[in-house]
């Protein structure tokens, strides 16, 4: 639920369809839910590390703007009906600089565990 930047694309579709965020929070663990099932399971959890992996590097908002709309690789775009996803893309293309490279990034969490049996 990250502001959406010229990196981070999938912020800005929640600020365009907030209604999209219960969506997105329904289909993701809390931290803390991980961690509990994780030392439930008797784990012993060694470090907690966040990332930001480049999803896909575009030349141009043009590109981003052909991929958003095949939906590829972005399960969340399949709740938004054609027309909400053009607005969406025309959202996105008013957001960032037209002619300047764009390296989407996803972020992830990984848990480094030690099994404790």
């Amino acid at each position: 639920m990250l502001p959406g930047d010229g990196s981070h694309i999938r912020g800005y579709l929640f600020e365009k369809f907030p209604d999209l965020a219960k969506v997105e929070t329904a289909r993701r663990h809390e931290a803390g839910t991980v961690r509990t099932a994780l030392e439930a399971s008797d784990f012993k959890i060694i470090s907690e590390v966040k990332l930001w992996e480049t999803r896909e590097i575009y030349p141009d908002a043009a590109a981003l703007s052909q991929d958003l709309l095949k939906r590829s690789g972005r399960s969340i775009l399949h709740q938004l009906q054609d027309d909400e996803l053009r607005t969406f893309v025309c959202y996105i293309q008013n957001k960032l600089s037209q002619d300047a490279p764009i390296f989407e990034k996803d972020r992830w969490t990984i848990w480094f565990c030690e099994n404790n049996k």
